[in-house]
């Protein structure tokens, strides 16, 4: 999550780890202060509205929180192949041709690994979404996103694998969803049967209610269809039996 403080004009904060409950809740008044007022709260603030005793306390939270995207961010440089990947990063980077990487922060609601792994989410198709929102819209957008359009998803088996709000700029979001080639085009066909473009699926409003809420927010991006890497967290257990002669049918 991302939020400003008023006095002193402290930096922003950027939360990229797993929260405690104590910290949740913190960055959760934040944000809905943010979101009603249409500010963010000072110290004092934040003091009175969650009971504490000194404005220490609030200096102690957001130094932490600091201090914890900081670790993040440092394994995004120079020191990563020996820490993290060691072997496999020599290997990916004969392969990579492009791209950069994203420092992101999950929004309330944007799963963690390890819950995602305690639902079960497994996927043999992720759909990758990149997208441009109006500038200083990306909270709002994910918000609504996980309010509106994450239950909607979830009733075809679509499962949200991260909903993400890219700190580097202004604009964009990463959203990455779990599902199956079935699921993802029962979807996809009800949607256009919604829209009077296909009879062979189901009407469903909330579809185009979804829809909707993307053209209100989304001025650009691409959307990435991926096969997972079986025996990855949430990728399946092995490849699927096939014959070249299927795809002839």
């Amino acid at each position: 999550m991302q939020f400003a403080i008023k006095p002193a004009r402290k930096s922003i904060v950027n939360v990229m780890r797993s929260l405690s409950l104590k910290q949740k809740k913190f960055l959760d008044f934040i944000n809905n202060f943010t979101l009603t007022q249409n500010e963010a709260p000072t110290y004092d603030e934040i003091m009175l509205g969650l009971g504490f005793k000194s404005l220490g306390t609030v200096n102690w939270y957001v130094k932490t929180l600091e201090e914890g995207w900081g670790r993040n961010l440092d394994r995004l440089n120079l020191k990563r192949r020996n820490a993290f990947y060691g072997d496999w990063w020599d290997e990916a980077s004969q392969w990579r041709t492009g791209g950069y990487d994203r420092v992101c922060a999950g929004v309330q609601g944007s799963p963690t690994t390890a819950e995602t792994a305690e639902k079960g989410v497994k996927g043999s198709l992720f759909v990758n979404e990149v997208l441009c929102v109006r500038p200083g819209e990306q909270l709002s957008f994910l918000n609504e996103v996980v309010d509106k359009r994450v239950p909607v998803m979830e009733d075809y088996n679509v499962s949200p694998t991260g909903l993400w709000e890219v700190t580097t700029n202004s604009h964009e979001v990463v959203m990455v969803w779990a599902t199956t080639v079935e699921d993802w085009t029962r979807m996809r066909k009800n949607l256009d049967t919604t829209r009077g473009l296909d009879d062979s699926g189901e009407e469903d409003r909330r579809l185009v209610e979804n829809l909707n809420l993307l053209s209100s927010y989304v001025v650009s991006g691409d959307t990435q269809l991926m096969t997972p890497m079986p025996g990855t967290v949430y990728g399946p257990s092995d490849w699927e039996e096939a014959n070249e002669q299927d795809w002839y049918k």
